[in-house]
């Protein structure tokens, strides 16, 4: 593969910050809980986590396809292992989530739960108010 330059890992200064909101937005909706702004928060961490897990596969995509012409090993243009493992030429490749993966799916995971049981949560109070119809014979 290529050398790697950071210049080209820009979403590395910015995804603090987008993390940083999100916890932000969760402390916020925390303290104010209102069903509106829990499904914000879910679009936004949903569409946080899968632009973030996207962006790692269009990373792995780049870094297979463009090699360095001078490398001493010659190898066909390849997609890397995103999960599992994986053979190339006489070497064996892992993908494995880190630490930073994990939390981030169990925060998406822990959101969209908590949005559902509020969701149902509010339909039974809202069809329990309902006056029931009259039957007229």
């Amino acid at each position: 593969m290529r050398k790697l330059d950071r210049s080209e890992f820009v979403d590395l200064d910015w995804i603090p910050f987008v993390f940083g909101v999100l916890v932000l937005l969760t402390l916020r909706q925390a303290a104010l809980g209102d069903l509106r702004g829990l499904v914000d928060l879910v679009a936004l961490t949903v569409y946080v986590s899968v632009f973030a897990f996207a962006r790692y596969i269009l990373q792995l995509y780049t870094f297979g396809h463009n090699l360095d012409p001078s490398a001493p090993v010659k190898i066909a243009p390849f997609m890397p292992v995103i999960l599992g493992k994986k053979q190339l030429a006489n070497f064996t490749t892992y993908g494995l989530p880190g630490t930073g993966s994990f939390l981030l799916a169990i925060f998406t995971i822990g959101v969209v739960t908590l949005a559902v049981v509020d969701f149902r949560r509010a339909s039974r109070m809202a069809s329990a108010t309902q006056l029931p119809h009259r039957v007229q014979a």
